[in-house]
């Protein structure tokens, strides 16, 4: 079942190549790192996650990006990362949360 997962998400990359579609790739890249996070690959995650939050940006998407770094928030206190989670990704988060609507993203990263 992973190794079809890994497969199809490597397929679907493949399938985007040189496609101006930076929202479809980062679902695609977000999907990745879950998998990567689920199967304890929490420094590629991290990674997989980095590359996300730029193509999010790309499609000024604010609330991926946002999600992207409470993502790798997460994957850094995996790795016992403590510190860094807090520092290079939810600070930056948190700030951005505080001023922005209602949402599922802002509920969840204010709980991180």
């Amino acid at each position: 079942m992973l190794v079809r997962a890994e497969s199809a998400i490597a397929n679907s990359l493949s399938l985007l190549q040189g496609k101006k579609s930076p929202q479809i790739i980062a679902a695609v890249l977000n999907a990745k790192g879950n998998l990567e996070l689920g199967l304890g690959k929490s420094a590629k995650a991290v990674e997989t996650w980095q590359e996300t939050a730029g193509y999010y940006r790309q499609a000024g998407d604010m609330q991926g990006v946002i999600g992207t770094q409470i993502n790798q928030a997460q994957a850094l206190q995996a790795l016992g990362m403590y510190r860094s989670a807090m520092q290079k990704t939810l600070k930056a988060a948190i700030t951005f949360l505080e001023n922005q609507p209602p949402s599922g993203v802002k509920l969840m990263g204010l709980l991180r």
